[in-house]
């Protein structure tokens, strides 16, 4: 089965997993969802053909740790690799409040160092940092945070979903 971890605030995004799950001929007897804290939803889809493409086709990881672009992405015209940012992006990049970047936070070295390369390949001008390990407060609940890293986009013209904190694939 494949598990998607989304915030709990990622309500349309909940929504949008569903539709796809639905479009695949998926009924919702394959799909379960669980909130195992206050600040997560974890969904579910029980399909073995896509869990097979995810794990042992596409190769993207699986757990937090283990996250990476698949290699097809970069081997795809500089059209589809766009389309794989813009998916990306809408799946888990937020918008900056006060200066315009874009903002993705991830766990994964493998996950930031493919990125980083898509990025360059696209022109898209970005730049990284590296956040400790420490405690916080999300959502009004104390929690570890892992070492992770911050990719910061500036480069909006490259990309729709890049320009706005959701993005529209439709007009792509």
């Amino acid at each position: 089965h494949l598990i998607f971890s989304l915030g709990a605030h990622e309500v349309e995004l909940l929504a949008e997993l569903r539709g796809w799950c639905s479009r695949l001929g998926l009924t919702n007897s394959a799909i379960s969802v669980a909130h195992p804290y206050a600040t997560a939803v974890n969904v579910y889809v029980y399909s073995p053909p896509l869990a097979l493409l995810f794990r042992d086709i596409f190769c993207v990881g699986t757990s937090a740790l283990a996250k990476r672009v698949p290699d097809v992405v970069f081997n795809v015209s500089a059209r589809q690799q766009r389309l794989y940012i813009d998916a990306f992006w809408a799946g888990g990049g937020c918008r900056g409040e006060r200066v315009q970047r874009n903002k993705y936070s991830t766990s994964s070295e493998a996950l930031k160092t493919g990125l980083e390369y898509l990025f360059t390949l696209n022109n898209i001008a970005y730049s990284v940092s590296s956040v400790a390990p420490h405690d916080a407060v999300i959502c009004g609940r104390p929690t570890k945070v892992s070492r992770a890293w911050a990719l910061y986009v500036y480069d909006q013209q490259k990309s729709p979903a890049l320009r706005a904190k959701r993005g529209d694939l439709a007009t792509v």
